[in-house]
C-alpha cells in the first residue's frame, strides 16, 4: 500500500474520531443542560435539550430518564411537585372513600390532549429503560409514579373533575348528589382503556421495585382498583373498553338516585 494511501486513511480516521468525540461532547453537554434545567423547574426547554441528547445518543438510558422527567414535568407538575402529589394521595388512603375521584384531583385543573400524549411518552420510556438504569430504584419510582399519574390523567379527560353542582341521574331537579357532572366515559378509547388497565395491574409491583415498602398506605387501595376493574371486564365480556366504562360510571355513581 502507498504512503499517499495510508495517509488519506488515517488523516480519514483522524477526523472521523474527532467527529465523534465532537457529537459525544454535544450530546454530553445538552444532558447536562437538561439536568441543569429540570432541577429549576423549566420543564419545556430540559425537554428540549433531552430530545436532543437521546437524538445524539439513543442508547444513553440517562438521557432517556432525563428526558422522561421532562416530559411528566410539562405534562403534569406545572402546579405542583412529585412528592407534593404523591403525600396528598397518601393523606387521602389514610381516610375513608379513596377512588378514582381521589387520584383525578391529583390531574392539572387544564389537562389538553397533548399534555397525555406527553405523559404516555414518558411511561413508555421508562417501562423501556426500567431494568437497564443506572439506578434501578429511581426509574422505578419515576414510572410508578408516571402510572398514578397516567391514571389521574385519563380520569381528567373524562371529565373526572369537574363540578358536582348538578344530580346526574335527573338534571332537572335543584340538587347536587356531588358527583362530577361533566364524566363521560364516551370519550375514552380502546387504546386508553387499555393503559388503564396496564397501569392499574402494574403500579404496585413498579412501587416494589422502587423499594416502596410493602404495606404503603396506597397498595392495597390499587389492588382494589385494579381487581374491581378486573371483575368490570370479565362482567362486561372480556370487552376491555366496555368494562372500563362501566368501572368508572359504578365508581363516580353515574345514574345513582338524586339526593
Amino acid at each position: 500500500m502507498s504512503p499517499a494511501i495510508i495517509w488519506k486513511r488515517t488523516i480519514g480516521s483522524t477526523i472521523g474520531l474527532l467527529l465523534c468525540v465532537g457529537c459525544a461532547s454535544d450530546a454530553e453537554k445538552n444532558l447536562e443542560e437538561a439536568r441543569f434545567l429540570l432541577d429549576k423547574g423549566e420543564f419545556a426547554q430540559a425537554e428540549t435539550k433531552a430530545r436532543s441528547a437521546v437524538a445524539e445518543n439513543p442508547a444513553d438510558t440517562g438521557a432517556q430518564f432525563t428526558l422522561a422527567s421532562a416530559l411528566i414535568g410539562v405534562s403534569f407538575l406545572g402546579d405542583g411537585t412529585y412528592l407534593g402529589k404523591l403525600a396528598s394521595l397518601q393523606d387521602a388512603a389514610a381516610g375513608s372513600g379513596f377512588g378514582f375521584q381521589t387520584i383525578a384531583s391529583i390531574a392539572p385543573s387544564a389537562f389538553s390532549g397533548e399534555e397525555y400524549t406527553k405523559l404516555q411518552e414518558a411511561r413508555d420510556i421508562l417501562i423501556g429503560i426500567a431494568d437497564s438504569c443506572a439506578n434501578e430504584k429511581d426509574c422505578y419510582l419515576q414510572l410508578y409514579m408516571a402510572r398514578i399519574f397516567e391514571i389521574a390523567a385519563v380520569n381528567q379527560i373524562i371529565g373526572g373533575a369537574t363540578a358536582d353542582n348538578v344530580c346526574n341521574a335527573d338534571p332537572t331537579q335543584a340538587v347536587s348528589d356531588g358527583i362530577p357532572d361533566g364524566l363521560d366515559t364516551s370519550g375514552l378509547d380502546s387504546a386508553q382503556a387499555q393503559r388503564f388497565q396496564d397501569n392499574l395491574d402494574n403500579v404496585n409491583s413498579d412501587g416494589v421495585k422502587a423499594g416502596l415498602p410493602s404495606d404503603f398506605s396506597l397498595t392495597d387501595h390499587f389492588f382494589t382498583l385494579s381487581s374491581g376493574l378486573s371483575d368490570a371486564i370479565a362482567v362486561a365480556g372480556s370487552d376491555q373498553l366496555q368494562g372500563a366504562k362501566d368501572y368508572l360510571n359504578s365508581q363516580y355513581g353515574v345514574g345513582a338516585v338524586c339526593p
